[in-house]
């Protein structure tokens, strides 16, 4: 499993504009600064189990959750409690107890707090020492880029949608929490299409399929 952060406005890190130009605008919600975590996983097998969605907010948000869990915390970010949630209604629930959880070294999935949660479910954690998650942590190496590039496109589109015919920007603000949660679960889904974990390219993943730890139907 791996964190990784996202905006309302996720602005393409490309744009087409006359040669030359000392500035290069462009055109957002203004909800740059906006963020959220999504947590993803993956198996060594190759399945998807749905997203953790977390929001910063202090107040839960009512969304049509598409079979994700989507939840809020003031920093936008993981912690213990969350951690929690995430071992029972994620892993737990789609992976299943005495499992092998592979996950960097963030302090909450190293916490006393989740490593209690982790023997009480029967699941086992290896964390990937600090500086390796780009070398050696799957989502990491191969998913969560090409994961935000899909979500780069669809908030496009939806930018496009909502542009009048001269350029500018109609009076629609930023994306909502709905919007949001249709984008990241729309994104996990046709990324599932393209990409798909390979243990071979992955020896931490390929190990773990040879000496059993990879769950079968």
């Amino acid at each position: 499993m791996d964190e990784t952060p996202m905006n309302f406005d996720m602005v393409p890190n490309r744009t087409i504009n006359k040669k030359g130009e000392n500035t290069v605008s462009v055109r957002t919600r203004g909800a740059e600064k906006r963020h959220l975590t999504v947590v993803l996983t993956c198996t060594a097998s190759g399945e998807v189990p749905p997203s953790m969605v977390i929001f910063k907010k202090i107040r839960e948000v009512k969304v049509n959750a598409r079979g994700m869990v989507v939840t809020v915390q003031p920093k936008g970010w993981m912690d213990d409690t969350l951690m929690s949630r995430y071992i029972k209604e994620i892993f737990v629930r789609h992976v299943g107890q005495d499992s092998l959880l592979v996950m960097d070294s963030f302090r909450f999935h190293i916490s006393a707090a989740t490593k209690k949660v982790l023997r009480r479910n029967k699941i086992t954690s290896v964390i990937i020492p600090g500086g390796c998650s780009g070398k050696v942590q799957p989502l990491d190496v191969a998913i969560n880029k090409p994961y935000k590039s899909v979500l780069r496109k669809l908030w496009s589109e939806w930018m496009a949608s909502n542009t009048l015919g001269d350029g500018t920007r109609d009076r629609i603000k930023a994306a909502d929490y709905h919007t949001v949660v249709d984008w990241v679960a729309a994104g996990w889904e046709e990324l599932k299409k393209t990409q798909r974990p390979d243990c071979e390219k992955f020896p931490c993943l390929w190990h773990l399929q040879q000496t059993g730890w990879e769950r079968r139907p």
